[in-house]
C-alpha cells in the first residue's frame, strides 16, 4: 500500500487560519503605518495626507475564494527587495508584488515574517513619504493631460 502523503501537523490550509497567521506576521509594522481590519482582510497604509484623504496601502492581506493573497507595495516599487526572499516565498509570488497562499507551515511562517521585516525596514519614512508624494504627482499630471486632450478636441 503506497504511503499518502501528509502535510506536517503545523501546515494549515484553513484560508481564516492563514490569515491569522499573516496579520501576526504583519502586525508588528503597524506603528508607523495605520491599520484597518475586516473578516478576512488585514492592511497597514501610510499616514500621510498626501494622498488626498485616501489611504495609501503599503501592506495588506485577504482571502479570496482559492488562496489567500499578500500584497508588498515596496516590492511594487522596488523590485531588488526580493533578493532577500526565500525560494519557497518566490514560488508564491504572482505578478510585481503580490503572494499567494494556500497553505501555510511554519518555516515559510518563519520566511514570511523574515522578508516583511526586511522590506520594511528598506522603508524609512523619507521613502515612503517620497512614494505618496509620487503617487499624486502622477495623478496631478494625468488629470492635467487629460485637461488638455479635452480643450484640444473642442
Amino acid at each position: 500500500m503506497a504511503a499518502s502523503k501528509q502535510r506536517p501537523a503545523e501546515t494549515t490550509t484553513d484560508f481564516a487560519e492563514i490569515v491569522k497567521r499573516l496579520t501576526a506576521v504583519l502586525k508588528p509594522h503597524a506603528g508607523r503605518l495605520r491599520e484597518e481590519a475586516t473578516p478576512g482582510r488585514y492592511a497597514l497604509f501610510a499616514k500621510t495626507d498626501l494622498s488626498r484623504g485616501r489611504p495609501f496601502y503599503i501592506a495588506w492581506l485577504e482571502a479570496r475564494k482559492r488562496y489567500v493573497s499578500l500584497h508588498l507595495m515596496p516590492v511594487y516599487f522596488d523590485p531588488g527587495l526580493m533578493s532577500g526572499a526565500s525560494p519557497a516565498l518566490k514560488k508564491r509570488k504572482h505578478g510585481k508584488a503580490c503572494f499567494n497562499f494556500t497553505s501555510i507551515d511554519a518555516e515559510l511562517e518563519r520566511d514570511v515574517s523574515a522578508f516583511v521585516a526586511y522590506v520594511m525596514d528598506a522603508l524609512p519614512e523619507e521613502k515612503l513619504q517620497s512614494i505618496a508624494a509620487g503617487t499624486v504627482e502622477r495623478e496631478r499630471a494625468v488629470k492635467e493631460r487629460a485637461k488638455a486632450r479635452a480643450k484640444t478636441s473642442r
